[in-house]
């Protein structure tokens, strides 16, 4: 069943009513099982041939994600790259005449994936980076926001930031971040007030640090009260109405 508040959703961001489209919001939205999502799913069925064209490829794919004192900021690369690798995948199995119904899905729903993830950026702000935490294939979520008029090329000295993760220990975590010129004010969103409690007991040695870069910065954290962050939602915690959200080249 369908939700309307999804094809409002869509509508409003000028996204093409589908059922691949239908099939992605509800990914996105529902269990932040986008583009990241589908590429680890590539990866594990991959893992199960021993073509050496394939095992290659799914190397490949392994390293698209990378620690993030080692991420490039050069995500537009990443998915054309993605991308690319999965042309090598399709021409193996057209090749090999492999018929497996399972990697010809998860080839699908990866492509449908950035594809959704494009479109949307056209409207809102938003992209799922794939980044290796402590051994663990996990996405990042990220919403900006900025004021300006749209295709005004993009400044951070002057945004608003959301950004969503689960890590291992702390679990899912959302920050909120404002940044006006070297002022930055931070809100970490926990799921249970006992995290809240630590981040905010040790904040002061991230603000040291922001410091010594030159930054005057207020960070504070508090458990969350709404449902997770979403492509439907996230506006709310900017506080937004009719405000236009402004998208990045991907």
């Amino acid at each position: 069943n369908t939700d309307l508040e999804e094809i409002v959703h869509l509508l409003s961001n000028n996204i093409e009513i589908t059922s691949q489209n239908l099939y992605m919001n509800e990914k996105y939205n529902q269990g932040r099982k986008g583009f990241t999502y589908f590429l680890i799913d590539l990866i594990e069925i991959l893992e199960n041939y021993k073509y050496s064209e394939l095992k290659q490829s799914r190397e490949e794919l392994i390293q698209i994600f990378e620690e993030p004192g080692d991420f490039k900021n050069d995500f537009s690369a990443k998915l054309h790259r993605v991308l690319d690798i999965m042309k090598e995948i399709d021409s193996i199995i057209n090749k090999e005449n492999i018929g497996d119904y399972k990697l010809h899905n998860s080839l699908n729903d990866l492509k449908n994936s950035i594809e959704f993830m494009k479109s949307s950026n056209e409207n809102i702000n938003y992209y799922q980076i794939p980044l290796l935490l402590n051994n663990q294939k996990t996405p990042i979520d990220i919403y900006i926001y900025r004021e300006g008029k749209k295709g005004k090329k993009f400044d951070l000295s002057n945004a608003s930031v959301l950004i969503a993760l689960n890590l291992k220990n702390l679990g899912y975590i959302e920050a909120l971040v404002d940044l006006v010129l070297n002022k930055i004010n931070v809100l970490f969103k926990t799921d249970n007030a006992t995290i809240s409690k630590i981040i905010n007991y040790h904040s002061g040695l991230l603000e040291n640090k922001l410091k010594e870069k030159g930054f005057n910065t207020n960070i504070k954290a508090e458990e969350r009260k709404k449902e997770k962050a979403n492509l439907a939602s996230f506006k709310e915690e900017f506080n937004l109405d009719s405000d236009i959200l402004y998208g990045i080249d991907v």
